[in-house]
């Protein structure tokens, strides 16, 4: 599956606090034709990026050190210049009070890993449209 030209240049940020997974993901989205896209090992990090510089799209784990992926979601959704900020929690819990307990704080989806290419795409494209 490769995106429309519209979609190629919009900002990334991965947030993973496994190496292996992020270059893993990274390889996934440039696959599919995304060429922006930054990375960091955590929420603190993560949160001083997002005040620096303008993103389109995070796509987080939820268990991470220092800040977790709930934590960022919470203060993301709290400020309104991230309100409607598409937020993708990707991590391996699929247990269904962690998926309400996303919904709930305002995530645009809730991916499970492991994860299809395909599958990340379309729901990419999703919370881009």
């Amino acid at each position: 599956m490769e995106i429309e030209d519209k979609y190629k240049h919009k900002m990334i940020l991965l947030v993973d606090d496994v190496a292996s997974m992020r270059n893993m993901t990274k390889a996934i989205l440039r696959d599919i034709g995304f060429e922006n896209i930054d990375d960091t090992w955590d929420g603190m990090n993560a949160l001083s990026l997002i005040k620096k510089g303008h993103y389109d799209l995070i796509i987080c784990d939820w268990n991470m050190p220092k800040m977790d992926g709930s934590e960022l979601l919470k203060i993301l959704r709290k400020d309104k210049a991230y309100k409607s900020l598409p937020f993708l929690m990707l991590t391996s819990t699929s247990d269904i009070d962690h998926v309400k307990k996303a919904i709930a704080e305002g995530v645009t989806d809730y991916i499970t890993k492991p994860f299809q290419p395909n599958y990340l795409c379309k729901k990419i494209l999703s919370a881009l449209s």
